[in-house]
């Protein structure tokens, strides 16, 4: 029986939005991330959460206390 990864169906809603670079402010996920959206840098691994979304605000802020 095959298996439904909803990660995959629903983008964010049950896993972090990835991309190759840390995310810019009022530009990445515009519009589409919601406040408390999860982001991983994948050539850094540091972890960003949406602190702040409205359609025309997006505010990215870097989880702990990563280098």
């Amino acid at each position: 029986m095959p298996v439904i990864e909803l990660v995959n169906v629903i983008e964010g809603a049950f896993g972090p939005y990835r991309g190759a670079a840390a995310p810019t402010a009022n530009v990445t996920l515009l519009g589409r991330a919601p406040v408390g959206a999860t982001y991983v840098d994948t050539t850094t691994g540091i972890l960003y959460i949406a602190t702040a979304s409205t359609p025309s605000v997006i505010t990215w802020t870097k989880v702990g206390a990563q280098v």
